[in-house]
């Protein structure tokens, strides 16, 4: 028995993850940082040369003479050379720029439109504050560092000039009037909204007084009340409702009184009406007081004082009956009557305070009405004044940041380092290289996780196993056909059956491999009868029947091969017996004795029962109480009997003989749709209540797959086996 070690590569899960799937697919992520690194060198190699031109400029601030008594040392606390950067970048000096005369000897003209022009010089500018002539290396420097880079040295050089140029003679006057200039449009602005807002808080103080002529109180007390008598509104229509499903049930009500007692229960008001404030009523008193009178007539006679009293008290409240009740003197309504007229009382009550509450918040919604689109009017002004309050903040804000600059005198700028042809510079070979290089990565790692979300094959036993919900007895490797036999066997049988011919091979040791494993399932269990089907067609299910019963016949066990595949019958092709005309079918049809049709094999202690001639009823004759029976009988003769059926995914056969045996073992062949396939198969197993005892996987060890298993074993070789979407083509033949 050989020592089997596993090596998974990654869990049982069934989501890929990113890390897996790159390191599964590792060829991927080195292509694609081979595609990105070509196609990083392809961008550097297409851009065009650059040249860059330098200059140092100096910016001097005039300082005014301060005024006696004033601190000198304020003069040199602002940092006035933050300014001049964007200065020199405005439109105000690039279009400025633009103009310049010596910008016709450009190897390409700038644009005509001088916006346009300004975006060209913004692209390749670039400025930035010296550190090298600040004191001691800290501070401010008061030095700007300026480059221009273009496509041509000369023009690197042109364009950096007209940039120094309209910086200095633009800069006096930026600052001596734009700065004025700005603060008068500011101020202009400052006033404009001010006339807005003195225009607005008028016609709010005139729409306020207006919509109190008209409400004569606050809008929000009249929606207040406006709210509450419409909720008071709608209780009372409920409860008109609720009254008039009372009476529509009372007047429906026959004069049974078993029905009309029943309505009293049905509408929950069977015992309140006697304990309610109406048990004061004189019909509850008339037949409280004849209870207690015929109580006490008994025990006391009628002449009795107490008597005489309780009738004056009837006599009184039947007249009382008599002015209050005149339709019902006596006082004889049943209590469904007496709810009734109790209910149309609230009926009216109801109506008549809806009435009340429906004119008064009627009366309020017609202010709220009127009023209403003066309200939206008010809360207009209030916004517009709000907001053009804030912008006139906004603009003096603006002005109190702009005084200075105005009052605190004029620059001048000094070139240090004029400006020179420009020089070559590098366009970042590897800055292009290691993005390229990146997304290259990424694109591979899109495509691995790409194939592992359309990979439907098993990745490992795990897997499998975790799917399957069945343990694998074992894998096949592909077969070689035309390596020299061990043993020479004269029935001449076929050279995929590897456990005659050459035992000592690696792929017979599989078989046994396997026979070990449902020797070990079906352990103490005496004779059994095992079933071998696959998925599909090809998949290696007879190949791997004819080798397992001659592994189990050589391990001293009695063993008979059934071949139950009647449309595509292989056992007797396996073995070289000539087509029979005796089988299974001829069997299970009643044609002939189950002794007749079993044949002898050259391999000790294995029997073989053919399919014979082909019937056109596979399905019944193996749903028969026939075959039944021949399955009875063979076990009582064999230890084993393996069962050869066709493919689950193709016929219904198999689910019928699943049934009837004791177990199940399911090959199948790795390919990209192994799995669901599988899953199906087990799936119909599962439904017919089968015993699957495991799985063996057929086609491993085809290519050098990164999904592998190393099993190594006692004997002086070794070989490594791996899940592969392709079958090994010339000499070599996977098990069928």
């Amino acid at each position: 028995m050989p020592v089997q070690s596993e090596v998974y590569h990654e869990s049982t899960g069934k989501s890929p993850s990113l890390l897996l799937a790159a390191i599964r697919r590792w060829p991927l992520l080195i292509l694609g940082a081979g595609v990105g690194l070509l196609g990083g060198f392809f961008v550097f190699a297409a851009q065009a040369p650059q040249y860059q031109s330098s200059a140092k400029v100096l910016v001097i601030k005039q300082r005014i003479e301060p005024l006696s008594g004033t601190d000198s040392r304020a003069a040199y606390v602002d940092d006035y050379v933050a300014t001049q950067i964007p200065l020199i970048k405005s439109d105000l000096i690039l279009t400025s720029a633009a103009k310049r005369p010596e910008l016709s000897q450009l190897s390409e003209p700038l644009p005509e439109n001088p916006n346009v022009a300004a975006s060209v010089f913004l692209g390749g500018l670039t400025i930035a504050r010296d550190k090298e002539a600040a004191v001691g290396g800290q501070g401010s420097s008061n030095v700007l560092v300026m480059s221009f880079r273009s496509k041509n040295a000369h023009d690197s050089y042109l364009l950096l000039q007209a940039v120094i140029d309209a910086y200095k003679r633009e800069l006096s006057d930026v600052y001596a009037g734009q700065t004025k200039k700005q603060i008068k449009a500011l101020e202009a602005r400052i006033d404009a909204h001010k006339q807005s807002v003195d225009e607005e808080s008028g016609k709010h103080a005139d729409l306020a007084r207006q919509l109190l002529v008209i409400t004569g109180e606050d809008l929000p007390v009249i929606r207040g009340r406006v709210s509450v008598g419409r909720e008071r509104d709608f209780a009372l229509a409920m409860e008109l409702k609720d009254i008039d499903d009372q009476l529509e049930l009372i007047n429906t009500t026959g004069k049974n009184r078993r029905d009309r007692l029943a309505a009293l229960t049905l509408l929950g008001v069977a015992k309140r009406i006697g304990t309610e404030a109406g048990s004061a009523a004189p019909e509850t008193r008339v037949f409280a007081l004849q209870a207690e009178r015929k109580e006490l007539l008994e025990r006391m006679g009628k002449d009795h004082p107490q008597i005489k009293a309780i009738d004056a008290q009837i006599d009184f409240f039947k007249k009382l009956l008599e002015e209050q009740n005149p339709d019902d003197p006596l006082g004889t309504l049943d209590e469904l009557t007496q709810l009734q007229r109790q209910l149309e009382r609230r009926k009216k009550t109801a109506k008549a305070q809806m009435e009340v509450i429906g004119t008064r918040y009627r009366d309020d919604e017609d202010k709220l009405k009127r009023g209403g689109d003066l309200a939206v009017q008010i809360d207009r002004t209030k916004a517009k004044i709000a907001d053009e309050s804030k912008r006139m903040s906004d603009r003096q804000l603006e002005v109190n940041a702009l005084r200075p600059s105005e009052s605190a005198g004029g620059y001048e700028a000094s070139v240090i380092t004029p400006p020179h042809e420009g020089n070559k510079v590098g366009t970042g070979l590897f800055s292009w290289l290691m993005a390229g290089i990146v997304l290259g990565v990424l694109l591979g790692v899109g495509l691995a996780m790409l194939a592992e979300l359309t990979d439907k094959s098993f990745r490992s036993a795990a897997e499998i196993r975790q799917r399957l919900g069945a343990p694998v007895f074992g894998h096949l490797s592909p077969i070689d056909i035309k390596r020299v036999r061990d043993v020479e066997i004269a029935a001449n049988y076929d050279p995929t059956l590897v456990v005659a011919l050459r035992p000592k091979s690696v792929e017979a040791e599989a078989y046994r491999g396997i026979r070990a494993q449902l020797f070990v399932s079906t352990q103490d269990k005496g004779h059994q009868v095992i079933q071998i089907t696959s998925p599909n067609p090809g998949d290696g299910k007879s190949t791997l029947a004819a080798n397992l019963a001659i592994a189990i016949a050589q391990a001293g066990k009695k063993v008979i091969l059934l071949d139950c595949d009647f449309r595509k019958p292989r056992v007797h092709s396996l073995f070289n017996i000539p087509k029979p005309e005796l089988g299974l079918a001829s069997v299970t049809d009643g044609q002939t004795a189950l002794s007749t049709a079993i044949r002898h094999s050259a391999v000790a202690n294995l029997d073989l029962l053919p399919c014979g001639p082909r019937p056109s009823n596979p399905a019944e004759l193996l749903s028969s109480t026939k075959f039944q029976e021949v399955l009875s009988e063979l076990r009582k003769q064999y230890d084993f009997v393996i069962v050869d059926t066709p493919p689950l995914l193709a016929v219904s056969e198999p689910r019928v003989v699943a049934q009837r045996v004791d177990g199940v073992l399911m090959v199948f062949r790795i390919t990209k749709k192994a799995r669901p396939q599988a899953e199906r198969a087990r799936e119909q197993l599962t439904d017919m209540g089968a015993n699957l005892l495991g799985v063996i996987v057929n086609g491993v060890g085809a290519l050098n797959d990164q999904y592998g298993y190393n099993y190594q074993y006692t004997y002086d070789y070794q070989y490594a086996q791996s899940y592969s979407d392709e079958s090994p083509s010339g000499e070599f033949d996977a098990p069928k």
